[in-house]
């Protein structure tokens, strides 16, 4: 059989052209799939949450900020600056387990601040504290050095007097020419600070001898009425606190301690 449409072909059965029913089929439109009773599938989705714990705070950074706060404390200020920068550093490298950034920071700049004060204001008092004994001890080692040069110029004036008196010795302060100064001790409140042994007016330079003159006293700190030591109680012994300075008949000048015995009447000398 023959195709009238498309002259195709065909053996029986008859009916309808095999070519042009093959081409219908393949320009059908196909209906949606809402028309097809295809059965609808869920998918289901499941979501898994995980759990992060909460930052811990940093004992350092609570340390730095209760010591920087403290810091009016020695060492108290550099304590607190060495553990805020250290908890810092800690926390930074916690990947966020660690927290009290705010309190190390607030540490740090607490101790810098209160030492920056300590040191302005108890700065110059602690240097007064520590430079008024030093200026303490020298102001009483010029004192010292005052009244040595002092005691050994009376102790020239008297050998310089008994040379040009027959060997005598003076009687006292009034006999040699002194100037007040070198009469003066910064020490005393008397205008004359000094006093002459008044066991040795007049005697003989000769007749003490000349081992014994290193022993007798000539002049000695003294507020004795007169000027003139009788005794040894006339001696001021703690006018330069641990002791006193004197003259001696051999015209030597030494800072005595407090607990020596000089010799004040020669004639207590043992003769040789």
């Amino acid at each position: 059989m023959k195709c009238t449409q498309c002259q195709f072909e065909w053996t029986p059965p008859p009916g309808e052209c095999p070519q042009c029913q093959a081409m219908r089929a393949s320009t059908q439109v196909r209906p949606p799939s809402s028309q097809y009773n295809v059965p609808s599938q869920r998918v289901s989705v499941t979501y898994q949450q995980e759990y992060v714990a909460a930052p811990q705070t940093s004992g350092m950074a609570i340390a730095a900020l209760i010591l920087g706060m403290l810091s009016c404390i020695p060492l108290c200020g550099l304590v607190a600056l060495i553990l805020g920068i250290v908890a810092l550093v800690q926390i930074g490298n916690s990947r966020g387990r660690l927290a009290g950034q705010g309190m190390a920071i607030a540490g740090i700049i607490c101790s810098i601040m209160l030492t920056i004060c300590l040191l302005v204001f108890a700065g110059p008092l602690l240097f007064a504290g520590l430079a008024i004994p030093i200026f303490s001890k020298a102001n009483e080692k010029s004192d010292q050095t005052n009244c040595l040069s002092n005691q050994r110029q009376i102790a020239m004036a008297a050998m310089l007097y008994a040379q040009d008196n027959n060997q005598k010795l003076p009687s006292g302060f009034t006999s040699l020419n002194l100037s007040p100064s070198v009469l003066t001790c910064k020490d005393s409140s008397n205008p004359i600070g000094y006093g002459y042994n008044s066991n040795l007016a007049g005697s003989a330079l000769g007749s003490i001898n000349s081992t014994d003159q290193p022993k007798i006293l000539l002049s000695a700190d003294s507020n004795a009425p007169n000027h003139l030591i009788t005794s040894s109680t006339d001696i001021d012994s703690t006018r330069h606190k641990s002791g006193y300075i004197a003259s001696f008949v051999d015209g030597h000048v030494e800072f005595c301690p407090q607990e020596k015995q000089v010799v004040i009447q020669p004639h207590s000398l043992p003769t040789p």
